[in-house]
C-alpha cells in the first residue's frame, strides 16, 4: 500500500506506505511515513511563526510461530524529526531522534497450573536537541541537547489454581540520562557558559509483582496484588556530581530506594447490581529531573528549579467504591474515589 497527501493550511506534504506479508508460521509488517510542513495559519490568515516541522518514521514488526503454542515477535521503530518549531516557546527542536526495539517470546498451555509465559527484552535510544539558532534578537543563544538510553526486560507468568486466577511478573531496566546546556556569549572575548542539566544519571530498577483473583463464590470475587521494587540512582559524571554538591555538599553519588505497593478489592455481582470496593497504596521514586535536575525552567511559573536528591518517595493511598446497575439496554454506573 502507498499513500500521499497535501494540507493547504501549512503546505504539509505527506508520503507513506506499508508492506505486509502473512504465512501460517510467519508474518511481517513494514511501514514508513514522511511529513514535511511549513508554518500554519490561524483564523483570519495570520501566519504562526516557528510552527514548521519535518518528520520521518519507519517501523518493522515480524513474528514466527515456533510450535502450536509458542511464538516469537520482534519490532523495531526509527523516528526522526528535524527543524521542529514551537511557537509558544523561546526555542525550537533541531533534532528529535528515537530508536526503539524489542523481542518477545510467548508460550501458552504450559501446564494445568500455568497457561501463559511471556518474556520481553527491549531497548531504546533517544536524542533530543533544542536550540534557538533560528530565532532573531536572542540575548544569549543556547543549545540544549539531551540523551537517554534504556534497556530492560520483563517475564510474566499467568495461571489458574482451583478458584485462583494468578499472575507473577519479574521486571527490570537500566537507564542512562545526560543533558547539557551551552550559553553562547554575544560579547567578543567573553567565555561561553556550560552546565549539565541532567548530570549523567544511571538508574537501575528491579521489580517483583504478584496478583491473585479469587472467586469466593459464584457472585463474590476478591483481588489482591503486591509489588516490591529496588531503585538505585548513580551519578557517573563527576562534573555533574560536583555541580549538585554546590547546593548539597554532603550528597552521595549513589542512592538506593525501596518501593512498595499493595492493593485489595472485593466485587459482588448480583442479578442486576454490581458492587465493588477497593483500597490501594503505592510509592514512586523521584524522576531524574525531580531528583537531579540542574536549573530546569518551568514555563508555568517562570522559575528555575534544582532537583532534590534527598526527596522522599511519593506515597499515595486511595479508596474507591462503585455501584452499577445492568439491564440489556442500560448500564449506569456510580463511582466514588478518594486519594491521598
Amino acid at each position: 500500500m502507498a499513500f500521499t497527501g497535501f494540507e493547504t493550511n501549512n503546505k504539509q506534504k505527506i508520503v507513506g506506505g506499508s508492506l505486509n506479508y502473512s504465512h501460517p508460521k510467519f508474518f511481517s509488517d513494514v511501514d514508513f511515513t514522511i511529513r514535511d510542513a511549513g508554518n500554519y495559519r490561524a483564523g483570519g490568515g495570520q501566519e504562526i511563526q516557528y510552527s514548521q516541522f519535518t518528520k520521518y518514521n519507519i517501523s518493522a514488526q515480524a513474528g514466527y510461530k515456533v510450535k502450536e503454542h509458542q511464538q516469537i515477535e520482534a519490532s523495531l521503530i526509527y523516528d526522526k524529526a528535524v527543524d521542529v518549531g514551537y511557537p509558544a516557546l523561546p526555542m525550537d527542536v533541531s533534532l528529535a531522534k528515537a530508536l526503539i526495539g524489542s523481542v518477545s517470546y510467548t508460550r501458552h498451555h504450559i501446564s494445568p497450573l500455568i497457561y501463559q509465559w511471556e518474556t520481553k527484552v527491549y531497548y531504546n535510544d533517544v536524542t533530543h536537541v533544542m536550540d534557538d539558532t533560528k530565532r532573531p534578537n536572542v540575548p544569549i543563544r543556547m543549545d540544549m541537547p539531551g540523551w537517554s538510553k534504556t534497556a530492560g526486560f520483563y517475564s510474566m507468568l499467568q495461571g489458574t489454581f482451583n478458584r485462583h486466577d494468578w499472575k507473577a511478573n519479574l521486571s527490570g531496566h537500566y537507564n542512562k540520562s545526560l543533558a547539557e546546556m551551552t550559553m553562547f556569549s554575544n560579547t567578543p572575548n567573553e567565555k561561553d557558559m556550560f552546565m549539565l542539566t541532567w548530570p549523567g544519571v544511571q538508574t537501575y530498577y528491579g521489580d517483583l509483582f504478584i496478583e491473585d483473583k479469587y472467586a469466593l463464590s459464584d457472585r463474590w470475587n476478591a483481588a489482591f496484588s503486591a509489588g516490591l521494587a529496588v531503585h538505585n540512582n548513580n551519578i557517573y559524571n563527576q562534573f555533574g556530581l560536583e555541580s549538585l554538591r554546590i547546593f548539597y555538599p554532603e550528597m552521595p553519588g549513589s542512592k538506593v530506594r525501596l518501593l512498595k505497593r499493595l492493593s485489595a478489592s472485593v466485587k459482588h455481582d448480583a442479578a442486576n447490581w454490581i458492587y465493588t470496593f477497593g483500597a490501594a497504596y503505592g510509592e514512586r521514586a523521584p524522576s531524574v529531573s525531580e531528583g537531579y535536575g540542574f536549573y530546569l525552567f518551568n514555563s508555568f511559573d517562570r522559575f528555575d528549579y534544582i532537583g532534590n536528591p534527598d526527596m522522599r518517595n511519593e506515597k499515595s493511598t486511595s479508596v474507591n467504591a462503585s455501584l452499577a446497575y445492568k439491564r440489556p439496554l442500560l448500564r449506569p454506573k456510580l463511582v466514588a474515589r478518594t486519594s491521598i
